[in-house]
C-alpha cells in the first residue's frame, strides 16, 4: 500500500510538470531583452558586415522548441543588402549552400521582426541565427557602429565577421560589449515557473564577517518572477533553504539581481560554491539543477589592491589622444593606487613600439582601449559607460589577495635593471605567477616616430562629444592639429619579464596564507637609440604584478628605480694610488696648462660650476677619484629636471687655458674620463670661464661608468676665436667648455690625466691674424700676442719690424 501511493505521487508530478508544458505556446526569447539599453559596434568603414548567436541543442529554453522569426536592430542609413539566416556552422560565405535558410530583409529601424520561409526545429547540434549586411558608404555616426549590443556578455551571443577588416569569425565573449540584439521567435511548450542563477565571480569577505552580493537571476518560465527559494552548497554541504521575495517581479526572459547574504568561512581561503534556485514562486522550479557557481574568498584581513591599467595605444592612432588624456585622468586622480602601463603596440613606427612577445599577451578590439587589472576591455577615456574613473573606483573597492612590495635599480648606462619583490599570500593555497614591467615616464623625441596622429583637430569638444580635458587636441586647442610633436608620454612600457612569448620571472609556487616569498629577476632596457635616449634615469618605475590562475591581477606595486650607486671615494680609508706622469708636449708643441697629471694641488687650470650653484669657482681635486684610484677632479651636476628653463649649461666643467688662442692655432687636447651614469656633453669655446665665444670647441664627449680616453686636433677658427658672429666680442680661446647638463638628471664627472698643446699660426705676413685691433697689436715670431715690445725683432701690421 505504501509503495502504491508513493507510486501515486510520482505519477502526479510527472502529470504536474507535463501540464505546464503541454500547452503549445509562442515567445520572443534570447541572450538579451528588448528594453535594455544599446550601444553601437563597428569598424567605422564602408564593408559587409556578418552576426551571429549561437543556440545549442540542451539551452534551458530553447531546447526542442521551433524558430518561426527573427527579430534584430539596425538604422544605419548606409545599410544595404539586409539578410537574414539559419546556419549549422559559421558560414565563410553567406551563400544558400552555406546556410538553412535566407531570408531578404528590406526594412530597417530599431526593432525588425522577420518571419522565416518554414518554420525551423532546433536540433541537438544547436543552430546559429544570424544577419548580414553591407554599408556601401559611412555617412553617420550609425553608419559607423551598425550593430547593435546590449545586455551581458553571453558565450554563445555575439560572433562577427566582416569581408574586410575583420575578414574571420570572432566570437567577442569576454570584451565586454555584451551581447547581440537579436531574439528569436520560439514555439513549443514553456515551463510556467523556472529560473536560473549565471555564474558569478567573486566574493571577499574578512574572517567572521558574512557578505552580500548581487546574484544575476534569468526567468525562463512564463510567470513573472516574484519569490525564489535558494540554498547554497559548500564543500559538498548544502545549506538550509533561505526564501527572498521580489518586489518587482522578473518578467519571461528578462534578467535581474537579487542581493543574497553569504556568510564567511572559518578558514582564510579561497572556497568554490554554488547556487542553487529550489522553488520559484512557491512552486518547484523546473531548473533546480542549473546552479550558479561562485568563489568566496575569506581574508584574515582588508589590503587596499592598487589598481594596473594596461592600455593599447600607438602614435599612429588617430583616436589615442584621448587615452592620453584619460590615463592623466586617473594619474592626477588617485596617485599611487594607479599603476598605468601604457602598450604602444598599435603600429610598428611608434618610436616606443614594444613587441607583442615582449610583454603579457593581452587581447584588444581596437585603440584606444585598456583592460583595469586584466578584467573587460574598456575606452581609456569613456571606461564601460562615460567616466573611466567610475570604473576605476568600483575596481578599488576589490581586496587584495596578496601584498606586494618592488624596487628596482639601474646601471649607469641604462642598460639593465635589478628587479626585487616581496609577495605575501593572504589565503592558504594561493597559486600567483608574477611579472615585472619597466615604464618610463616624461619621454619625447623629435621626427615623425615620436608624432601622435589626431583625429580630434577637425571639430571641437561639442562637436566631439568629449569633455574640456580634450579641448587642447582639438580645434583651437594647444595641440590641435592632425600631427602633434612634442608631447611627453607617460607610463610607457619599455620592457617586462615576458621574453619571447614567454615569463621569465621566478615561479612564486603554492603559498600558504601569511607566507611571503621574494623574487628576483633582470630585464634589459632597449636598446634601440631613439629610445634610449629618450629615457631619463629619474623618470623610470619598475611595476610588480601577482597574477592569479585565472591571469587577473589581484594586486601591483610600482617604485621609483634607483641608480646604482658608484664606489664612495672616502680619502681617509681608500688606496690612493701614485699619480701617471704628466703629458709632455710633442717637439714644436707649446703646453697650455698647469698640474696636467693633478698630482698638487694647483687648480688654475681648471674651474667647475655645479648646479644649481650659478657661482663659477676652482675645480676640485679629489684623492682616489683618478683613473686607477690616482687624484682627479669630481665636478657634480646636480638634477634640473624640474627646472623648466634648464639648460645644458646649468653644470660646466673649464679647461683654462695658458694665453688667447688666435684664429688659425692647432690645438691638441686629451684627457681621460668617466661618469657616474651615461651622459653625452657638449663643449664650447669661451673667453674667461663663462665668456662665451662659440657653440662648438672639440666635439662632444660621450661618458659611460668606465674610464676612458679623449684625444682631439682641432684648428682655432674665426667663429671659436672671436665669437658667434665674428664681431670682436673675443681675442682668442681662452678656456673650454664642457657643458655637464645635457642629460638634465643628477651625474658625477670624472677627469684625469690632462695633455693641453697647441701651435700658433705660421707667420709670414700675418695674413692670418685679423683681430680687429691688429694695427696697433704687436706679436713675436712664434705669434704671440705681446703686451711691450722690448729690443728684438716682431710683426706689426703684417710687417716685421726692428725695435
Amino acid at each position: 500500500m505504501i509503495k502504491k501511493l508513493l507510486f501515486f505521487f510520482a505519477a502526479f508530478l510527472l502529470t504536474s510538470v507535463a501540464q505546464a508544458q503541454n500547452e503549445t505556446q509562442e515567445h520572443w526569447w534570447g541572450y538579451v531583452s528588448e528594453d535594455t539599453q544599446r550601444t553601437g559596434l563597428g569598424v567605422q568603414a564602408a564593408d559587409t558586415y556578418h552576426c551571429a548567436i549561437f543556440i545549442p541543442g540542451n539551452q534551458a529554453v530553447a531546447s526542442g522548441k521551433t524558430i518561426k522569426a527573427v527579430r534584430f536592430g539596425l538604422t544605419a542609413a548606409g545599410a544595404e543588402d539586409v539578410k537574414v539566416w539559419l546556419a549549422s556552422s559559421l558560414p565563410s560565405k553567406i551563400t544558400a549552400a552555406n546556410t538553412l535558410q535566407i531570408v531578404n530583409v528590406t526594412t530597417t529601424g530599431q526593432t525588425i521582426d522577420v518571419n522565416l520561409t518554414s518554420p525551423y526545429t532546433i536540433p541537438a547540434g544547436g543552430v546559429y541565427v544570424g544577419y548580414s549586411f553591407t554599408i556601401g558608404k559611412v555617412s553617420t555616426q550609425d553608419d559607423q557602429y551598425p550593430v547593435f549590443t546590449t545586455g551581458s556578455d553571453n558565450s554563445n551571443g555575439l560572433y562577427l565577421k566582416t569581408d574586410q577588416n575583420v575578414p574571420q569569425w570572432s566570437n567577442l565573449y569576454g570584451n565586454g560589449y555584451g551581447s547581440l540584439f537579436l531574439q528569436v521567435l520560439l514555439e513549443g511548450e514553456f515551463f510556467e515557473n523556472a529560473a536560473t542563477p549565471a555564474d558569478f565571480g567573486p566574493f571577499y569577505t574578512v574572517l567572521g564577517q558574512p557578505v552580500t552580493g548581487q546574484f544575476a537571476i534569468t526567468n525562463i518560465g512564463t510567470t513573472p518572477l516574484s519569490s525564489i527559494d535558494y540554498t547554497i552548497t559548500s564543500d559538498g554541504v548544502t545549506s538550509a533553504e533561505q526564501h527572498i521575495d521580489i518586489t518587482s517581479p522578473i518578467a519571461f526572459n528578462n534578467t535581474d539581481y537579487i542581493s543574497i547574504t553569504v556568510p564567511a568561512d572559518t578558514a582564510a581561503h579561497a572556497s568554490t560554491k554554488t547556487l542553487n534556485i529550489t522553488k520559484v514562486n512557491g512552486s518547484d522550479n523546473a531548473q533546480a539543477d542549473q546552479g550558479a557557481q561562485f568563489t568566496l574568498y575569506t581574508l584574515p584581513e582588508k589590503v587596499d589592491r592598487n589598481v594596473v591599467v594596461e592600455e593599447y595605444t600607438g602614435t599612429g592612432c588617430g583616436y589615442c589622444p584621448r587615452g592620453l588624456i584619460g590615463m592623466e585622468k586617473l594619474r592626477k586622480t588617485y596617485g599611487d593606487r594607479f599603476i598605468g602601463i601604457g602598450l604602444h603596440q598599435y603600429n610598428t613606427s611608434d618610436a616606443m613600439y614594444i613587441n607583442s612577445n615582449a610583454y603579457a599577451k593581452l587581447s584588444f578590439g581596437g585603440a584606444p582601449s585598456c583592460r583595469m587589472d586584466r578584467g573587460d576591455e574598456i575606452d581609456p577615456y569613456y571606461g564601460s559607460s562615460n567616466d573611466i574613473c567610475n570604473d576605476f573606483a568600483d575596481e578599488m573597492t576589490v581586496p587584495a589577495l596578496a601584498k606586494v612590495s618592488v624596487s628596482g635599480v639601474v646601471d649607469t648606462l641604462l642598460t639593465k635593471v635589478e628587479a626585487k619583490a616581496e609577495i605575501k599570500a593572504l589565503i592558504d593555497d594561493s597559486k600567483f605567477s608574477l611579472e615585472f614591467v619597466v615604464v618610463g615616464d616624461s619621454l619625447k623625441g623629435t621626427g615623425t616616430a615620436w608624432n601622435q596622429s589626431n583625429y580630434y583637430y577637425q571639430g571641437t569638444t561639442a562637436q566631439w562629444g568629449v569633455g574640456n580635458d580634450m579641448a587642447i587636441f582639438c580645434k583651437g586647442g594647444k595641440y590641435g592639429k592632425s600631427s602633434v610633436s612634442g608631447w611627453y608620454f607617460n607610463d610607457v612600457a619599455l620592457c617586462s619579464s615576458y621574453v619571447n612569448g614567454s615569463n621569465k620571472a621566478p615561479a612564486l609556487g603554492t603559498l600558504a596564507g601569511g607566507e611571503s616569498k621574494e623574487a628576483e629577476y633582470t630585464l634589459t632596457l632597449p636598446t634601440k637609440t631613439t629610445l634610449k635616449n629618450a629615457m631619463k634615469q629619474d623618470q623610470l618605475y619598475i611595476i610588480a604584478l601577482v597574477v592569479d590562475q585565472n591571469k587577473k591581477i589581484v594586486n601591483a606595486a610600482k617604485a621609483k628605480i634607483e641608480l646604482q650607486q658608484p664606489e664612495v671615494i672616502d680619502p681617509d680609508t681608500v688606496v690612493v694610488n701614485p699619480d701617471d706622469l704628466e703629458l709632455e708636449a710633442p717637439e714644436g708643441w707649446i703646453k697650455a696648462i698647469a698640474n696636467g697629471n693633478l698630482a698638487d694641488s694647483v687648480v688654475t687650470s681648471y674651474a667647475a660650476k655645479e648646479y644649481p650653484s650659478a657661482n663659477i669657482v676652482d675645480a676640485i681635486i679629489v684623492p682616489g677619484a683618478g683613473k686607477n684610484n690616482s687624484r682627479g677632479i669630481v665636478v657634480k651636476a646636480g638634477d634640473d629636471t624640474q627646472n623648466e628653463g634648464a639648460q645644458a649649461w646649468d653644470s660646466q666643467f673649464w679647461i683654462k687655458l695658458n694665453q688667447a688662442l688666435p684664429t688659425g692655432t692647432k690645438l691638441h687636447v686629451e684627457f681621460d674620463y668617466k661618469a657616474s651614469q651615461a651622459a653625452k656633453v657638449t663643449t664650447q669655446s669661451h673667453a674667461a670661464p663663462g665668456s662665451y665665444l662659440h657653440w662648438a670647441m672639440i666635439g662632444d664627449v660621450s661618458f659611460t661608468a668606465e674610464w676612458q680616453h679623449f684625444s682631439a686636433d682641432v684648428e682655432v677658427t674665426d667663429a671659436m676665436a672671436k665669437g658667434d658672429n665674428g664681431n670682436g666680442n673675443g681675442e682668442g680661446v681662452l678656456s673650454i667648455a664642457f657643458n655637464l647638463q645635457e642629460e638634465k638628471s643628477a651625474t658625477d664627472y670624472f677627469f684625469d690625466n690632462f695633455g693641453v698643446w697647441y701651435q700658433l699660426p705660421v707667420v709670414d705676413g700675418i695674413q692670418s691674424l685679423k683681430a680687429d685691433n691688429a694695427a696697433e697689436a704687436v706679436f713675436n715670431l712664434n705669434g704671440q700676442k705681446v703686451q711691450k715690445a722690448r729690443k728684438g725683432l716682431y710683426i706689426q701690421n703684417g710687417k716685421k719690424i726692428v725695435r
